[in-house]
């Protein structure tokens, strides 16, 4: 995949220091005087004129840093599991590539008021901690306002951070949909999200299970799901939809690492009182995906020939799980996901990103809603410094309000309307915004929009293609 893998994940290592020609070391004090970014070297910043050092796996992505007044929005990924040497997440590379779109789109258009923006990106490795660490460095070292983050369970590490609690930072996800969030949006109103609530997905995943053939004859549906916010949210609804409309159902969470024999051993034993056919509905990721349908495809009650089939939530559309012992049993599998194409804009975003990055947008879950927080925080940044006011987290979540009632002037989500839709919001006036995702009209009792699904399936060729899209 263009862009990932080693290649563009060197930046893990600690980098060696390549100082600017225009720092002047201060005698004993270890610091060099700057006025830029680009002043510091690679693996330093400049924050009130000093070259201070980045946390070991962040560092400078792209935006204006040669500039002393630029807005600076950093995003704290899980770019990979753990942080020595594990496996790359492609997905969230795609969705890294769709915030650099965004930027560039925004700072070639001239930005707020001449003041272009820079991004940050710190790899998380899936780890809390580490995230923790990173949002407290963002907010109290680089002064940001605001942070982008990925998944529930990191997005509500992101929340609980006291810096970012005590600065009333601005969090915006493009993939968390925890309706955990919920609570905390209503209690913060800071926390927000592109993509809707698993509320919402859980209803549209029953009623494809119940709508596609290949699904809708399964007496017994096992509900397999990472043991965490994001996965006991979608396993409990469904269990508890799936049994009132006469299945037989159990779930089973799992931890990392993820223990294959005793998983594969659960499914055995659940499908073995079915006949054909037979389900389990799969709420994980790809690191986990690949090695239990590898090791599911030796039992014969699992295999696709005894009319075993996988179904899978949104966090599974990405191409790393289809691999040759995969595909035979994923050909026609079926998911679902937040939609990629429900936007009107989205047809010329994803030409756009093929262009930049030649890989396509839709081969992933979530890469438009990327490009739309982006995007969203740029907005909320022209809002915040209306009539010069400050910059702070809190008055970028109030721009978020004045997209959230359906009103105003309408605006597509692109380079080409960043001036006059920036210009409305700066003058305090609501719009009406179309992303590359959808709508864009946020519910203030969940901080996330009603969104469409988009129901998908894998190819026989191994690729994804869209079924449908789903009304919640």
């Amino acid at each position: 995949m263009t862009r990932s893998g080693v290649g563009r994940l060197t930046w893990w290592a600690p980098a060696v220091l390549v100082l600017g020609s225009t720092c002047t070391l201060i005698n004993g004090g270890g610091f060099e005087e700057c006025a830029t970014d680009q002043a510091c070297g690679a693996s330093r910043v400049c924050v009130q004129k000093y070259c201070l050092p980045m946390p070991v796996q962040c560092r400078r992505d792209v935006g204006a840093f040669d500039k002393p007044d630029s807005i600076r929005i950093v995003a704290a990924l899980p770019l990979s599991e753990g942080l020595d040497g594990g496996a790359v997440d492609d997905s969230e590379i795609a969705g890294l590539n769709a915030m650099e779109l965004a930027i560039e789109d925004v700072n070639g258009s001239g930005g707020v008021d001449g003041r272009l923006f820079s991004l940050y990106v710190c790899n998380t490795g899936r780890a809390a901690d580490v995230l923790v660490a990173q949002a407290t460095w963002a907010v109290r070292e680089l002064g940001a306002p605001a942070l982008i983050t990925s998944g529930s369970g990191q997005t509500l590490a992101a929340a609980g951070t006291p810096a970012v609690a005590d600065a009333g930072t601005m969090i915006i996800s493009a993939t968390a949909t925890s309706e955990e969030l919920i609570g905390t949006f209503l209690r913060t109103g800071t926390i927000w999200r592109v993509a809707p609530p698993d509320t919402l997905q859980v209803p549209v995943m029953v009623r494809t299970l119940l709508a596609e053939p290949d699904y809708a004859g399964s007496t017994t549906m096992a509900v397999l799901y990472e043991d965490s916010a994001y996965g006991r949210g979608i396993a409990s609804g469904l269990r508890e939809r799936l049994v009132a409309m006469g299945k037989s159902s159990e779930i089973r969470g799992y931890l990392k690492p993820i223990d294959t024999r005793q998983v594969v051993g659960f499914l055995e034993a659940f499908h073995a009182v079915a006949a054909r056919p037979k389900t389990t509905i799969f709420v994980g990721f790809p690191t986990e995906i690949v090695p239990v349908l590898d090791a599911a495809r030796a039992n014969p009650a699992l295999s696709y020939a005894s009319g075993h089939r996988w179904f899978f939530s949104d966090s599974a559309k990405d191409p790393s799980i289809v691999t040759a012992q995969t595909l035979p049993q994923l050909t026609g599998a079926i998911g679902t996901t937040p939609a990629q194409g429900a936007g009107t804009a989205y047809a010329d975003f994803r030409s756009r990103y093929r262009d930049r990055f030649r890989i396509d947008a839709n081969s992933f879950s979530y890469t438009s809603h990327s490009y739309d927080a982006a995007y969203l925080v740029m907005l909320s940044a022209a809002y915040a410094t209306r009539e010069k006011g400050a910059l702070t987290g809190g008055r970028m979540s109030e721009a978020l309000t004045k997209v959230s009632v359906g009103t105003g002037t309408s605006f597509r989500l692109g380079p080409t309307t960043w001036r006059d839709a920036s210009a409305a919001l700066a003058a305090g006036r609501s719009v009406n915004l179309e992303g590359t995702s959808g709508g864009l009209d946020f519910d203030l009792d969940a901080g996330a929009p009603s969104a469409p699904y988009e129901v998908w399936q894998v190819t026989d060729g191994g690729t994804f293609t869209t079924v449908r899209l789903v009304t919640p």
